[in-house]
C-alpha cells in the first residue's frame, strides 16, 4: 500500500473516530473537520486592497525586526495577518470597533471572510509531498481546549467556507493536532503546536520553492570576516541586480515565476539600525538594474525562532479594545505568537510557521464576596454530608 493511501486512510480514521462523539452542549457534530472546502467564489480583491495589505505586512515586518534587534530572525507576515483576521472572525462584529476592521482593510465579518478566502486562493499551490515542485499551503485550525467556548455554527461556517479545521475537547486532541501539523507542512513537522489557552486559532503556512537553477556545495567561507561555514554557489541569469554606494540587491530565480527570492546586502558592517533603513520595494525598483549572468554564493542556512507578536499587533492598532463578544460571552484577546523556520538548501528555500492567537473567556461578576472579616466554613461531600466545619475570627 502506497504512503499517500496510508495517510488518507489514517486521516479518514481520525475523522470517523471523532465524528461519532458529541459536543459538550449536547449536539452531535464533528470535533475535527479536515480538508473542508474553501469558499468556491470569494470576492476578488482589488489592487488597492492588495496594496493596502502589502503595506500592512511590510509595516509588521519592520515592527518585528525592531523588536528582535541585532539577532537572526524569520517572520511570516502573511501568516500573521491571516491568523489575526481569522481571530476577528470569531468575534461578533458589533463588538469590534470600526477602526480595527479598517486596519485589517475590511468592514465586518463577511468582508473579512472574503479577504481571507481570496488570499488563500491567491497563494495556494498544492503538489504531492513526494515531489520537489513548488508548494504553498496556508491552513488553519481552531483548537477549543474546553470544548465549550466556540459556537458550533461558527466553527462549521469557518470550516465550510475557509477550510478552517475545528478540534474540540477529546482525549486524542494532541494526536489529532500532530497529524494536522504533519499534513499541512508536508511532513516537516510531526509535533503538535503548543496551544496557549482555552481557545486558540492556529494559522499554519508552509512553502517549498525550488530554485530555477540548483546550487552546489562550494568551499567553506568566513561570515562577517570570521570562522569557516558551509556555502553554496551557482551561476544564474538574474532578472535583477543593482548596486549603490551603500548596498547591493539581487533576485535569485525560482521555478515558479510568481514567486521571488530577494536579497539585500549592506556594504558597511551590518547593524540592526542599518538594516531598518532599507526597503525592499525601493531597492528593487531601479529601472537601470542589471539583468544577466551573476555568480551567486550564499551560506547554507537553517533559522528558527518564536516571535511574540502581541506588541506588533498593538502598534498596528489591532486588538486594541482587548475584550470582544462571542455569542457565548465576552472574550479577551490573549497572546499572539509565531513559531517559524526557514531553510536554504542546494535545491530550494523551504519554510513553515505556526501563528497562534489565543482568546480567553471573561467572567462578568455582578456581585462581590470578600472574606476580609470573621467567617464560618464547611466542606461537604455527596448528599451534603459535612466533611469539615469551622470558623475564622482572627488571622493572628
Amino acid at each position: 500500500m502506497g504512503k499517500r493511501m496510508k495517510r488518507l486512510l489514517f486521516a479518514f480514521a481520525l475523522v470517523a473516530l471523532v465524528s461519532c462523539q458529541s459536543h459538550p452542549n449536547g449536539t452531535t457534530w464533528p470535533l475535527l473537520i479536515a480538508n473542508a472546502p474553501k469558499a468556491a467564489d470569494p470576492v476578488p480583491l482589488t489592487e488597492p486592497t492588495y496594496d493596502y495589505i502589502n503595506a500592512l505586512l511590510k509595516e509588521a515586518n519592520q515592527k518585528a525586526e525592531e523588536a528582535v534587534g541585532a539577532e537572526n530572525y524569520v517572520f511570516f507576515p502573511l501568516s500573521y495577518y491571516l491568523t489575526s483576521a481569522l481571530t476577528y472572525l470569531l468575534f461578533d462584529e458589533e463588538s469590534v470597533p470600526e477602526e480595527e476592521w479598517s486596519i485589517l482593510g475590511t468592514k465586518g465579518n463577511q468582508a473579512t471572510l472574503n479577504v481571507v478566502a481570496e488570499l488563500y486562493n491567491a497563494v495556494t499551490v498544492k503538489t504531492s509531498p513526494e515531489s520537489n515542485e513548488t508548494t504553498v499551503i496556508p491552513s488553519s485550525i481552531l483548537v477549543d481546549e474546553n470544548g465549550t467556548e466556540i459556537p458550533p455554527r461558527l466553527a462549521e461556517r469557518m470550516a465550510n467556507e475557509l477550510g478552517c479545521s475545528y478540534l474540540g475537547k477529546t482525549e486524542d486532541q494532541k494526536q489529532f493536532l500532530s497529524q494536522w501539523a504533519k499534513e499541512v507542512t508536508n511532513g516537516h513537522v510531526s509535533e503538535a503546536p503548543e496551544c496557549d489557552g482555552p481557545a486558540t486559532m492556529i494559522g499554519s503556512f508552509f512553502f517549498n520553492l525550488p530554485y530555477a537553477i540548483g546550487l552546489k556545495k562550494s568551499a567553506d567561507r568566513p561570515f562577517n570576516g570570521e570562522g569557516a561555514y558551509p556555502f553554496m554557489d551557482a551561476s544564474a541569469e538574474t532578472d535583477y541586480y543593482c548596486a549603490t554606494e551603500s548596498w547591493e540587491a539581487f533576485s535569485y530565480p525560482l521555478q515558479n515565476k510568481d514567486c521571488r527570492l530577494r536579497f539585500i546586502k549592506p556594504k558597511q558592517p551590518a547593524t540592526s539600525a542599518l538594516f531598518s533603513d532599507f526597503d525592499f520595494g525601493e531597492c528593487f525598483s531601479h529601472k537601470d538594474a542589471y539583468r544577466g549572468g551573476v555568480a551567486f554564493c550564499m551560506p547554507k542556512i537553517e533559522c528558527s525562532n518564536t516571535l511574540d507578536l502581541k506588541a506588533v499587533a498593538k502598534q498596528q492598532g489591532l486588538f486594541q479594545k482587548g475584550t470582544y463578544a462571542i455569542s457565548k460571552g465576552t472574550f479577551e484577546s490573549g497572546s499572539l505568537k509565531q513559531d517559524a523556520s526557514i531553510m536554504f538548501t542546494e535545491t530550494a528555500v523551504t519554510g513553515y510557521a505556526f501563528t497562534k492567537s489565543q482568546v480567553i473567556p471573561q467572567s462578568m461578576p455582578e456581585k462581590e464576596f470578600v472574606l476580609d472579616s470573621a467567617f464560618m466554613y464547611q466542606v461537604t461531600g455527596p448528599h451534603d454530608l459535612v466533611l469539615a466545619a469551622g470558623k475564622i475570627v482572627s488571622l493572628d
